[in-house]
């Protein structure tokens, strides 16, 4: 299927530097298609059956212990943006799944949005993922656009809609 895509047994041990969506696997992963196949359907209540879906998008058993430098937003350890809405803001039956992944021993740095696995997440779930001896950093020499609150975590820096981590 060419709307999914599948990244497994990665591991990132160089630093990156970007000036948006930078991550140590994967800088975005979102749903970019002017095709939008949910606009076709309505979903009316009890009328509505059998809906199934699939990720877009898997990272499984991946490891960075490389720093993320990204001088405006969005920077995570494993991925920087993770979006999957459609052009009307509406959220999408499928999005993405990060399994079995760690972050260790590194510095993840933006103006706002960051953290230790994801910078942005919308529509994620994050499972058997961890981060050890990170240090999250605020870079204040790259002020993006205009003072907005700054958003940072442990495991996802803005998440946004209905995210799953366990």
């Amino acid at each position: 299927n060419d709307l999914t895509a599948k990244v497994a047994r990665c591991q990132n041990s160089g630093a990156i530097t970007a000036d948006r969506n930078g991550g140590g696997i994967a800088g975005a992963i979102a749903f970019e298609s002017d095709l939008d196949p949910e606009a076709d359907v309505d979903i009316f209540g009890q009328m509505s059956l059998n809906f199934t879906g699939s990720y877009r998008a898997v990272i499984t058993d991946c490891v960075n212990d490389a720093s993320v430098s990204v001088k405006k937003q969005h920077a995570g350890g494993i991925v920087g943006y993770a979006c999957f809405s459609n052009k009307e803001n509406k959220p999408i039956i499928e999005g993405a799944k990060i399994s079995n992944c760690s972050v260790k021993s590194t510095t993840i740095q933006a103006y706002r949005d960051f953290g230790g696995v994801i910078g942005y997440a919308e529509r994620i779930v994050m499972s058997n993922t961890t981060v050890q001896e990170i240090t999250l950093t605020q870079d204040l020499d790259h002020d993006y656009k205009n003072p907005t609150p700054t958003t940072f975590g442990e495991l996802i820096g803005k998440s946004v809609g209905k995210n799953i981590v366990d």
